[in-house]
């Protein structure tokens, strides 16, 4: 994010690599939010106007490429690095399992968040099984939540924040 004209290129790589290449090898049955982990880590490590910046260009793309209802996963993703940019400055993480721990916590909310909102706006039906399936989903992406912080971190992303308690220096 050195310059901000390259920050829509990283993006949209992300994006790309989630739905073509985490599917195939995930079979389809399992899905990694990569941009929701990007979500939480520009809460964490980036200054609010990189952060935001990065999290409104993601919510875009997302809106654009999913096909569902024009600007939901934007404002969910906004809300995710709010959130996180808040709860970081009150909480330290001392290590991966209270990282582990938001990141399953961030992907439940943000799945309840979504399947209502679909419920509620549409003719959709939110059944137990909606639920359910948001489980495995923030498992998998508490799971890859910390190698994912630190291949950002060692990947070139400006990081702002002073205390890393996921990351081993």
């Amino acid at each position: 994010m050195k310059n901000i004209f390259t920050v829509p290129i990283y993006v949209l790589l992300v994006i790309l690599f989630q739905v073509s290449f985490l599917d195939e090898i995930l079979g389809g049955w399992l899905e990694v939010e990569l941009p929701l982990l990007l979500a939480v880590f520009a809460g964490f490590c980036l200054n609010l106007f990189q952060g935001g910046y990065l999290v409104i260009l993601l919510g875009f793309f997302l809106d654009s490429l999913a096909g569902g209802a024009v600007g939901v996963q934007g404002l969910l993703y906004l809300l995710v690095f709010i959130v996180s940019t808040l709860v970081y400055r009150e909480i330290y993480f001392s290590g991966p399992p209270l990282l582990m721990l938001y990141v399953f916590v961030c992907t439940l909310l943000k799945g309840l968040a979504e399947t209502g909102y679909y419920s509620l706006f549409t003719e959709a039906t939110a059944g137990t099984d909606m639920v359910y399936g948001y489980l495995p989903e923030a498992l998998i992406n508490a799971l890859v939540a910390p190698p994912f912080f630190r291949m950002l971190e060692r990947a070139g992303f400006p990081v702002t924040c002073e205390r890393h308690g996921y990351i081993k220096r």
